[in-house]
Formats: structure tokens, C-alpha cells, sequence
């Protein structure tokens, strides 16, 4: 006789299965699809129905229970262990269930196959399985036919009762098998407006999740009841293996599932929670834009992101563990205690109840937020976020300072600014007045006669607490007047220069011509046409050297134009001629100064650690400026493909840049003649290239983009060097020149259009990368002195202390070059790198690897008769604090993946530790506090690694703005504030040894007097 445990039934997910097939009953899976022809058939012609209605307390798993899915097949598709088809896949369905949503279900069962079996005679008709199968049962009987699911929302224009009457008449005319004499007309007229019907059913019918008019429903049913091409198993009865074999090498299921029935609930009920809240996540992030024109809610929107990732891993692991858990419940390995000890892994913390709501939170806070900024941009409202502004480089926290930045970043607009000051608490706190507020700020553009700019100010996450909204107005002439609200005047410091300066970056290839195109481009200011150049005197501002072919054999002559120049290498083929940044500043008159700044191509032949170093050089420079007003990527028309040192440029570009600044970039073409002044194919590389990088933001239209033809400034420097052309070639150059002229005209005027990109105004990744690289040392700096003092305090030498003073040095050196001695100061021995006082300005010509340690600023350790007024546990708590601190950098820069390169205060560490074994090999005999400090060295590797392990394991979050706080506070420290302003000056002492100020002759041009006119 057959128990209970031997015959099971399952509904058929999987419809592959045949007679004899194997299934493993504690995962619900086929394991093979053998079939048999010993069977019997027998019709059954039944049509089932059933309607129900949503419900916004059940997950999507109850739904299965109104459609014979008994609670082992729903516990299998709830944690995953079944890929769901046909009527099981709506537990995939994203949209909202609630009271206006109706579910039809059709069941028709055609026939039933049957195995004929005799209990351990199967191997006759079957040979027997492996025991080492994971198959538990075998198929021997199938109930054939077809079943479908209909998701109706309850259109507008009908009530619920309508929808409920229509459905309830639609299932008994589909049990009768579909006699039309019980539809009335009514029926069939809603039937036909019900037509945005979600339909899953098998494949053999439909595609999953499809649309279609339930009209359309019900006439294809009685299709697939005539056809049973449409048919498929509907259900399977199973006999365990040990029962059909009489065999105990066969598992046997275990019957202990009463016993731990609250603890499958318990199960059950948190996968119900985390499945929907996983749905809700998906759908509140496709309503999120893909991207913010603003930086703070830019990253916001990445962390977002990162979260949610992190949480479905989270997630993910969790069902595979409740996977593996649940099939050896099922097979009786397990006991309910492992359930609670999973649920309570620290593991999945981030899965817990308070996690949940605090990312919530979160998520509801952008959400919000990205609806605001929609209606913002509907009324065509500027959006600002006060923690995007930088006072001083610091994120401003009260009025005055605020003001004065806003008045500063809309100095030069020609139209008044009015600001609406606002926070998402008063806007919570009272909606109505914010709403009446926010109208009146509309009003004020329809009052004005010349159309204002206007500006919403979020100081949501400002530390300054706005009690209330206020609108201020900036009017046009903001240089002379000062807000409506009478503040005080722009702080001298922030000020713009007196001579407007225009920034202008140029990024491209190895190769594209950048010092070529700056040579031309000042000619084509100065000269109209190449008659007037050829006549005159030329500009070369950066040494010209090329080969070309002159005469009917082709010959090849070397041009060589312009005075020798370091900074450019002409001797090595595939390496960036131009070896470091260099501002080239065209004083176009007394009132405008034009700033072009060359930078080294990308795609040097001396790899991708060269190009990381150029990146870095060319970022570090930029950051030294104050603003930009545009930033030129130069390429060559019809280029076949882009060099993928140029791509990784242009991304880390892009991570420096916020999306306000995308604007401000400018595509340039030089050589552009053969592609009759168009970018040619290069076009299509580059927005595929955009694309990948996932910046539509980054416009590259005909408005931006510049087409120029160098070859005609080559054509002249091989002119003043008595090299001939045939009357063609000196056709096509003056045609040439001619364009060329136009176009600089274009850019000049573009450029003018631009808003400037204030560096120190705005915050991004990449900017917060450089400024933690630039504070690194100081940091590790200001750790060593603290030691030097933890350990002097423990020796009980309290009349004296170490102090360290800096000093900018402007040489280009690291430590490999660099001159150094050891000097003892006080009770320890010290490595002291000395400064080059000789008036050079050497250049570090050193490979780059990891021993390469630059040296920006001289730093000395000096002792002084001031006694220590901290404890031992004070000075070696501040220590350990402060060493945290830096792992916290550290550790954002790799959870963000913004270093690709060695941790710089692991690579300044290790210089600490090259110069102690410095002092013992040198004969210096070290004393006890020495190796007392060199000890601690040596252990702060080991406590590194226990701070990031502590990060890592409490999941912290480090948001941008939350690391910017800490590299503020960091800075502020007396120590690091010192070093930090030698680094400054030190590039700054750089930048002016490598810029050249070219004051143009008398110009000619009037093309370019035009436009000096227009921006005086």
C-alpha cells in the first residue's frame, strides 16, 4: 500500500516533464526528462475557473494559492529554487496590486497519462537510477491541458462592481465551456473595453507577461482547447524511488515539517517582505533620473545605487542560503535552531528592520528630491545645493558667505538673479506656504521687464538651520550694487581678477597637434589671411619640428622653427612631445588675457603608467587654477579608432568634472582640410565613446565643436625656412588659413557664452581624490611628529618637544634625487631632505614605480624647551584617531574605485621606514626612542588592515560630502594647514616657471577686434 510520503503531486512549473521522468521533490526540480510507452490515457475535458481580487498586504507568492500551488511548490518558487514559467512568473510582476486589481484564472485539463507500474518490477521498464541521483521521485502520472492568468486593472470609467459582475459571468461562460448564450450584450461591450489585460501562460501559448484586449483572451482560449499543440503538463503525481525500487538506497523525505512549521513561517514572511520591498526598490529606482546635473545629488544618486547593490547581493546570498537550508530540512538534515542563527548573521545586517528604514529614508528623501527638480525644470528654475558651493574651499555655513558665493558664481550674468532659499523641513512642515512662496518666486519673472534668471537654493543639508524661506534678488549690475537684502560687499579673496583671465584646457592624443594648434591659432588671431603672415613676423611660441616632401621625388626636409624648448621632446617617436603642463597667456589687450594651457598627450609609448602619470600631472595643474572656461578635446577627423589611453583620460576627466562643467567642453578637429572642415568618421567613435561612458550631459553638436586645419601653419613655418609649394598646394593653404580664421573667431565667441567652471566651487570624486593624495604626506607628516612626542612623554621627557617646520620648494625632485642627510634633532635621528638654493629648477627625470616619492616641500624636525601638556593615553589616542582618519580616505578611494594606483599613505609609510634603515646603514647608532618610533612604524600596517576590516565590516557608507567634511577638519589642523600652504606655493612657484605671457603685436585682425569689442 502506498503512504503519503511515497505519493506526492506537484503543479508542473517546469513542463518538460514526461512519464518516468526523475524530480527531486526537496528542490522541485526535473533532474532528467526520460520518457516511457507503457502507459494508459484517459480524457478529462475540464475547464476550472477562478476570480480574485489584489490586495496590498499579500505578497505575490499568495496569489499562487487561488491557483493550486500547494505550500511546498510556493516555499520552492519563494526562496528561488525554481525558475518560474507560465502562471508561476507573476511573482516577477513590477506594478502595484491594490483594490483595483482583479485576477481571472483558466484552468482546462484535457487528459490524464498513467503510468503502469509494479512496485520492484520498475527496473523491467526502467532501469533502475543511480543512488547517488539527487532525484527523490519519478513521474508516473500527468494531467494534461493548458491554464492562463489574467492581471486586469480596473479601467477609470468602470466601478470595481462593474469589473467584478463582468469577470464572475466571464468565468461561468468559461466553464461551460464558452456558450455565448450566457455572455449578454453588455458583457461583450466591457469585455472589449477591458484591453490593457497582463497575460501569463506557457509558452506553448503565449509570451510571458505579455498585453492583449480580453476579447482577444477568450477567443483564443477555445483555440487552444480544440489544439492540443497548445496543451502541456499541468500536474505531476510522483512515487518516491525507494517505494517504486523497494529500496533504502533511495532518500527518504523527512515528515518533522509540523515541528518547524513557525520557523518556515517566519521564513516565509521575511522572503515575502524582502521580495516586495525588492520590487519597490526597482521601481523607485527607475523613476529616478539617470543622471543629476548636480554633484551632491549626483553622488547621492551613486550611493544609491551602490546600496542597492550591495543590498540584492545581501539579498541574493541570503536566498542561497535559505535554498541550501530548506532542501536539507526537507531531506532531514537540519534542525530549526540553524534558521534563527541564520536570520541573525551579522552577515546580512543590512537586510535587518532599522537598515531597511534608515535606506528608506534615504530613498524617499531623493525621490523627492528628483520630483522637485523635475518641476524646477518644467518652470525653467535653476537648482543649486548648498553643499556644491566652496567658500574659501570650504562649504560656507552661514548667510553672508553664502550670498557672496552665489553673487560671485553670477557675476557676469546679464540679466538680474533671483534666489528662493528653501529646505525640504520647512517644505515639509508646511507645504501650503511653500507652495504660495514658490508661486510668488514664479510671479516675479511675469513682473519683470527684462526676463531674471531665477535660482532655488536647497540648504536641506546644510549645517546652517534657514527658520525660514527667503527670496532675494542680484541685479544685473551685482558689481556695483549690492542684494536686495543688504549684505556686504564680495570678499576681496574670492574676487575675480581685475583682467578677466579665459581658461582653456587642451586634452588630446599623442600626436593630434595640441602645440601645433596653439602656435596656429594665435597666428590666426594676429593675421587674416597667410599673405599677411607670410609677410610678416610669426608667432612660435612652442618650437616647431616636422618632415615633409617637397619636388616630384619626394624628398624629405626636416622643419625646425622656433627657439629649443625643454619642456618639448622631439627625439623620442611615440612619446608626448610636450613633458609637462605649460599656460601659454595671450594678453590680447590691456582688459582680456586668453590662457591656453598644453598639457602631454595620452597614448605615450611608455604605457599606461606614463599616461597615469600625465593624468595626474595635467589634474593636479588644473586643480591649481582658480576657474575654467572651457576645456578643448582636440582629436583628427576620420580617426579609425580612439586610442584607449585617450578613453581613460576622458573618464577620469569626466570624474573630475561635475555635470555642471560638461558644458563647458569643446571638441576641436585639427587637420581638418580632408574632410572638407568636418569632424569625418571620428564623429561616430566619439558618441559611442560618450555613450559607453554613460554622459549624455556632454553635448557634441555643431555649436561645440571646431573644425581648423594646422597643416596651414605647417605650410608657413616651412615657407620661413625657404621650403616651395606648387600654386595647389598654396591654394588650399590659403583657402585653409581663411577657414581657420573663421572658426577661431567662433570658438572665441563660444567660449565667451560659457559659464565659468569655479575649481573650488563644486566637489566631485576625482577632485576629492587629488586633494586627499595632496594631504596625504602632511597627514602621515603630522603622525610621525605625534609619535615622536607619544614617545618622548612615555620616556618621561616632558621639558621638551618635537615640532616640525615646512618650506615650499620649488624643484621638480623625489627622494631618489633629491639630497639628503641624517642630522640628529633632540633625542632622535632624522632623514633630512635638503632644498636646491642654486636658482634651478631641476627637473625629476626619475622612473615611475613605487620607490617614486615626490618631494614638494622640505619638511624638518626641529626640538624645542616647551614642555608637553598631554598624557601618554591623550597623545597615543590622538595618534591612533588620526591614523583612522586616514584609512578612512583610504578607504573611500577603494570603495569608489577612485584610486587605481598603490595607497598613498601605505607609499608614504614605507619612505618612513626606507629612511630608518637610511639612519643604520649611514653607522648611526639608534637610540631607544628611535626604535621605540620604528617599532610602532612597523605595526601600523597591522592596524590598518584592523581598520578596514572594521569599515568593511560595518558596511560604512562614505559619501563624498561626508569625506570632504573630514578633509576640511583635517586641514584645519595647525600641523597640516602649514604643509598644505608650502605644497600650494610650490605649485603655484611651478605653474608661473612654466607659463609664457605673449603679448600679440598690434592686431590686424577684424575678426578678433569684433570680438575684444564685444567682451569689454
Amino acid at each position: 500500500m502506498t503512504s503519503d510520503s511515497d505519493l506526492t503531486e506537484r503543479k508542473a512549473i517546469d513542463v518538460g516533464g514526461r512519464l518516468g521522468s526523475l524530480y527531486d521533490v526537496s528542490t522541485d526540480n526535473l533532474i532528467n526528462a526520460y520518457s516511457v510507452q507503457s502507459s494508459k490515457t484517459q480524457p478529462l475535458k475540464h475547464s476550472e475557473c477562478a476570480v480574485f481580487a489584489g490586495n496590498e498586504s499579500l505578497g505575490m507568492i499568495d496569489y499562487l494559492k487561488h491557483m493550486d500551488f500547494d505550500n511546498a511548490l510556493q516555499l520552492s518558487i519563494l526562496f528561488g529554487m525554481v525558475k518560474t514559467s507560465g502562471v508561476s512568473s507573476l511573482i516577477t510582476y513590477k506594478q502595484t496590486i491594490d483594490e483595483n486589481t482583479r485576477f481571472l484564472y483558466y484552468s482546462y485539463k484535457n487528459k490524464e497519462e498513467i503510468l503502469n507500474i509494479e512496485r520492484g518490477k520498475l527496473h523491467r521498464l526502467i532501469s533502475t537510477p543511480s543512488v547517488s541521483t539527487n532525484a527523490t521521485h519519478m513521474i508516473t502520472h500527468i494531467i494534461w491541458g493548458f491554464e492562463i492568468l489574467c492581471v486586469v486593472p480596473i479601467p477609470d470609467h468602470l466601478s470595481s462592481d462593474t469589473v467584478d459582475r463582468l469577470l464572475l459571468s466571464v468565468s461561468k461562460w468559461l466553464k461551460n465551456d464558452a456558450q455565448d448564450s450566457i455572455l449578454t450584450d453588455k458583457d461583450k461591450q466591457h469585455i472589449e473595453e477591458l484591453i490593457n489585460i497582463n497575460i501569463y501562460g506557457s509558452e506553448t501559448c503565449i509570451d510571458n507577461d505579455v498585453k492583449m484586449p480580453l476579447s482577444t483572451v477568450l477567443t483564443t482560449i477555445q483555440q487552444w482547447q480544440k489544439h492540443e499543440n497548445f496543451h502541456h503538463p499541468l500536474k505531476y503525481k510522483m512515487h518516491s524511488l525507494r517505494y517504486l525500487y523497494n529500496s533504502k538506497d533511495f532518500p527518504e523525505l523527512s515528515h518533522r515539517f509540523d515541528e518547524i512549521n513557525n520557523d518556515i513561517t517566519k521564513m516565509s514572511s521575511t522572503f515575502i517582505y524582502l521580495d516586495s520591498l525588492e520590487k519597490s526598490y526597482q521601481r523607485s529606482l527607475e523613476n529616478l533620473p539617470e543622471k543629476f546635473l548636480n554633484p551632491t545629488l549626483e553622488q547621492a544618486l551613486k550611493d544609491i545605487q551602490q546600496h542597492l547593490h550591495l543590498w540584492s547581493s545581501t539579498y541574493k546570498k541570503l536566498r542561497e542560503k535559505f535554498q541550501e537550508l530548506l532542501k536539507n530540512i526537507r531531506r532531514g538534515h537540519n534542525h530549526s535552531v540553524v534558521i534563527a542563527n541564520v536570520l541573525s548573521d551579522k552577515e546580512y545586517v543590512s537586510l535587518s528592520k532599522d537598515e531597511i528604514e534608515k535606506f528608506n529614508a534615504e530613498l524617499q528623501q531623493l525621490t523627492k528630491k528628483a520630483a522637485l527638480i523635475k518641476q524646477l525644470n518644467e518652470d525653467d528654475i535653476q537648482y543649486i545645493n548648498i553643499l556644491d558651493l566652496r567658500y574659501h574651499n570650504k562649504v560656507p555655513t552661514n548667510l553672508k558667505d553664502i550670498e557672496k558665493i552665489l553673487r560671485r558664481h553670477f557675476l557676469n550674468k546679464n540679466n538680474d538673479v533671483i534666489f528662493f532659499y528653501s529646505n525640504d523641513r520647512l517644505k515639509d512642515i508646511d507645504p501650503k506656504l511653500w507652495k504660495q512662496m514658490y508661486q510668488q518666486f514664479i510671479s516675479k519673472r511675469q513682473q519683470a521687464t527684462q526676463k531674471p534668471i531665477l535660482v532655488y537654493v536647497d540648504f536641506t543639508e546644510c549645517q546652517y538651520d534657514l527658520e525660514d524661506f527667503i527670496t532675494i534678488t542680484i541685479p544685473m549690475d551685482s558689481s556695483s550694487q549690492a542684494p536686495h537684502n543688504n549684505s556686504s560687499d564680495i570678499d576681496k579673496s574670492i574676487s575675480p581678477p581685475s583682467t578677466p583671465e579665459i581658461n582653456v584646457l587642451l586634452l588630446g592624443e599623442t600626436g593630434v597637434g595640441k602645440s601645433t594648434f596653439i602656435n596656429a591659432f594665435v597666428n590666426y588671431l594676429i593675421f587674416d589671411t597667410l599673405e599677411q603672415a607670410e609677410q610678416s613676423e610669426p608667432i612660435v611660441l612652442i618650437p616647431v619640428s616636422f618632415v615633409t616632401t617637397v619636388g616630384d621625388q619626394f624628398d624629405e626636409v626636416t622643419i625646425k622653427f622656433g627657439d629649443i624648448d625643454a619642456n618639448e621632446n622631439y627625439e623620442q617617436q611615440g612619446q608626448s612631445v610636450t613633458q609637462q603642463c605649460k599656460s601659454y597667456l595671450f594678453q590680447l589687450n590691456d582688459k582680456i588675457h586668453l590662457r591656453f594651457i598644453d598639457t602631454p598627450g595620452m597614448g605615450d609609448t611608455r604605457g599606461i603608467e606614463q599616461d597615469d602619470k600625465n593624468i595626474d600631472h595635467i589634474l593636479t595643474y588644473v586643480n591649481s587654477l582658480s576657474h575654467l572656461n572651457a576645456i578643448c578635446l582636440l582629436l583628427k577627423p576620420n580617426t579609425s579608432r580612439l586610442n584607449i589611453f585617450f578613453r581613460s583620460c576622458i573618464h577620469q576627466l569626466l570624474t573630475y568634472l561635475t555635470p555642471i562643467g560638461y558644458n563647458n567642453i569643446i571638441f576641436c578637429f585639427t587637420n581638418a582640410r580632408s574632410t572638407f572642415f568636418a569632424p569625418g568618421n571620428t564623429s561616430s567613435l566619439l558618441r559611442k565613446m560618450l555613450k559607453q561612458e554613460n554622459v549624455n550631459d556632454v553635448p557634441f553638436q555643431k555649436q561645440n565643436t571646431f573644425c581648423f586645419d594646422s597643416e596651414s601653419f605647417r605650410y608657413l613655418a616651412a615657407r620661413k625656412c625657404a621650403v616651395t609649394f606648387d600654386e595647389f598646394q598654396i591654394q588650399e593653404c590659403i583657402k585653409s588659413w581663411s577657414a581657420s580664421v573663421v572658426e577661431s573667431k567662433r570658438l572665441l565667441t563660444f567660449i565667451q557664452t560659457r559659464e565659468l567652471y569655479l575649481l573650488h566651487s563644486w566637489q566631485s570624486p576625482r577632485k576629492c581624490t587629488l586633494e586627499i593624495l595632496m594631504i596625504a604626506r602632511p597627514l602621515m607628516e603630522t603622525l610621525r611628529l605625534m609619535l615622536y612626542n607619544w614617545k618622548l612623554r612615555e620616556a618621561a621627557i616632558v621639558t621638551e618637544q618635537m615640532v616640525l617646520k615646512s618650506k615650499a620648494d620649488t624643484n621638480e625632485k623625489c627622494t631618489n634625487c633629491a639630497k639628503s642627510r641624517v642630522v640628529q634633532v633632540g633625542p632622535f635621528w632624522t632623514v633630512y631632505y635638503e632644498p636646491l638654493n642654486d636658482g634651478t629648477n631641476e627637473r625629476c627625470l626619475c622612473p615611475v614605480g613605487r620607490k617614486h616619492f615626490s618631494i614638494e616641500y622640505t619638511v624638518q624636525y626641529v626640538s624645542v624647551a616647551e614642555k608637553i601638556n598631554h598624557s601618554i593615553d591623550d597623545l597615543k589616542n590622538r595618534f591612533y584617531d588620526l591614523l583612522y582618519s586616514c584609512d578612512r580616505l583610504s578607504h573611500f578611494l577603494q570603495q569608489k574605485g577612485l584610486s587605481n594606483r598603490i595607497d598613498p599613505f601605505a607609499c608614504i609609510l614605507e619612505r618612513f621606514l626606507e629612511e630608518e634603515r637610511q639612519i643604520l646603514n649611514t653607522g648611526h647608532r639608534k637610540s631607544n626612542l628611535n626604535k621605540e618610533v620604528n617599532k610602532v612604524l612597523r605595526e601600523i600596517p597591522t592596524i590598518r588592515q584592523k581598520n578596514n576590516k572594521k569599515l568593511i565590516d560595518s558596511n560604512e557608507q562614505l559619501p563624498l560630502n561626508q569625506i570632504d567634511q573630514l578633509i576640511h577638519e583635517l586641514e584645519s589642523m595647525p600641523d597640516v594647514r602649514q604643509q598644505i600652504e608650502c605644497i600650494k606655493t610650490s605649485r603655484q612657484s611651478k605653474m608661473k616657471a612654466h607659463e609664457s605671457i605673449v603679448k600679440t603685436p598690434s592686431i590686424k585682425n577684424k575678426l578678433l577686434t569684433e570680438f575684444t569689442s564685444t567682451v569689454l
